[in-house]
């Protein structure tokens, strides 16, 4: 998984499969390990008091190492977003790893937020400047994690477009840039607004619509090295006949990389499962492109996108996007039923069921009868859940009828 300095980075998709599962599975693999050594450890309880203090200690020496061990193993969710990345780079290419490791945490990164479109950002060089973006997107989770998923999502779409309009892999690597920052304003969106159910109230909608704004003030220091493909990131919620916004640009007025970006923001925020609409099968959302050609999308941009394979679409969209419509139906309530709390008591559930597995292998079976009552079912509120999507991306403005294409 070299780096070539001179090449960007390649995408490494089976890398960035094994990172995340290290970083999902390990926590886990320890905190049984930990339950299972601190049970042979620990003398085989002569009384029934006895047998529930040692399950207590073990239960709780194992849920404390799954959140010891987590604590760790996040630090590799943004190498696995890195290692799925196909990126240029203004000079000498970074490191992956190493870029990770500097990735801010929730602490951080609001820290770092008073800093952003400001000197603190500037300082240093372009290169300097394209790693720093980089980072806080491969730590956007910790502000809000379907942003994130949402960017890497709207890149590939937006480098299929470009494939099909024939742009040069010059072109082609200033579109993906522009795709990856589009929402990189959203980092000045406060969660509650990005997670609130519903529509947004005047207030919320006049933050929620900044953030296109927001985004090329951030993005400002790379405008020189992009060139004209930096309006891409400003103008990602314009539209074809002048609808759109911040500046109601229509037309060829609107930049082409803004054009195909908006393009694939609308298609993932179709096609994804979010809080608050069920996600559109891939064949549904390319004919809403197709209804919206000449409204909210460059035509041209259309008959491009529509010669992009839909095994190809499907990859990029994940492993939802070949459930049928039906099951998703039934497993995204679920789902949204679930908060971080809930999300944290699977965890603490499943260290107990390790726990408890422990147990069984040194105390003796008439103590464990009395001490372990039998099993019942996880109810379906301790589903984890992601992240709710940001409300902004498909609410529209207060008064006014929902953007039928969608946006993000």
């Amino acid at each position: 998984m070299s780096d070539a300095s001179t090449e960007g980075w390649r995408a490494h998709r089976s890398g960035a499969l094994a990172v995340r599962a290290l970083a999902v599975g390990l926590p886990a693999a320890v905190s049984a390990l930990a339950a299972v050594a601190l049970g042979r450890l620990l003398p085989p309880p002569p009384t029934l008091p006895w047998a529930l203090a040692r399950l207590g200690a073990i239960l709780g020496t194992s849920t404390a190492v799954m959140f010891g061990v987590r604590l760790v193993t996040r630090r590799l969710l943004p190498l696995s977003m890195l290692l799925s990345l196909s990126l240029a780079f203004p000079d000498e290419t970074p490191k992956r790893l190493k870029m990770a490791l500097r990735a801010p945490s929730a602490r951080r990164l609001r820290e770092d937020l008073g800093q952003l479109g400001t000197a603190g950002l500037t300082r240093g060089g372009t290169a300097e400047v394209a790693e720093t973006m980089v980072s806080l997107i491969g730590a956007i989770s910790a502000h809000h994690r379907q942003t994130r998923g949402h960017s890497e999502r709207v890149r590939a779409y937006a480098d299929l477009i470009a494939v099909e309009l024939g742009l040069g892999q010059r072109d082609r690597d200033m579109v993906r840039w522009a795709a990856l920052l589009h929402d990189l304003g959203k980092l000045t969106v406060p969660t509650a607004i990005l997670d609130k159910q519903g529509r947004p109230d005047e207030r919320e909608w006049a933050v929620l619509a900044a953030h296109p704004a927001a985004s090329a003030r951030l993005a400002q220091p790379l405008r020189a090295w992009m060139g004209d493909w930096w309006y891409g990131i400003g103008q990602h919620h314009e539209k074809w006949d002048g609808s759109g916004y911040p500046g109601g640009l229509a037309g060829d007025a609107i930049s082409l990389s803004a054009r195909i970006v908006a393009l694939a923001d609308s298609f993932e925020t179709m096609t994804a499962a979010r809080s608050y609409k069920r996600p559109m099968t891939i064949a549904k959302a390319r004919e809403e492109v197709v209804r919206c050609a000449g409204t909210h999308f460059d035509p041209h941009v259309v008959r491009a996108f529509l010669n992009v394979g839909l095994g190809r679409l499907h990859r990029v969209a994940g492993i939802a996007s070949w459930l049928p419509l039906p099951l998703i139906n039934v497993l995204l309530p679920l789902r949204n039923a679930a908060s971080a709390a809930a999300g944290q008591a699977t965890t603490a559930l499943a260290a107990g069921a390790v726990a408890v597995a422990s147990v069984t292998l040194a105390a003796p079976p008439e103590l464990l009868a009395a001490a372990v009552p039998a099993p019942t079912a996880a109810p379906a509120s301790l589903w984890s859940s992601a992240a709710q999507a940001a409300a902004g991306l498909a609410a529209a403005r207060p008064g006014q009828p929902a953007d039928p294409a969608g946006s993000g």
